[in-house]
């Protein structure tokens, strides 16, 4: 598990790596296109995540602006480890 969320946390950093560096040099229109759009449809998911996972995530700690970034970032990458280790037997 923790293999697989390493995984993920490294695609998706190199993903908003790219939406960055996009903004910042100029790619061709293809590439600035859809970096452009790619960067988008993850923050729109990214942010419907943080909205429905918010009450269990808040009930963890109180560190509300972390876990807002932290989500906005990495997703569910960052989300059910903490989520798991709330479960009894875990």
């Amino acid at each position: 598990m923790k293999l697989k969320v390493a995984l993920i946390r490294s695609f998706l950093m190199s993903l908003w790596i790219l939406v960055f560096l996009n903004q910042v040099f100029e790619f061709t229109n293809f590439w600035k296109l859809l970096f452009n759009v790619l960067g988008l449809v993850i923050l729109i998911a990214h942010l419907i995540e943080y909205f429905v996972i918010k009450s269990k995530i808040t009930d963890v700690s109180q560190r509300g602006r972390y876990h807002f970034f932290m989500i906005i970032i990495f997703g569910a990458a960052y989300w059910w480890p903490l989520i798991r280790a709330q479960r009894p037997g875990k």
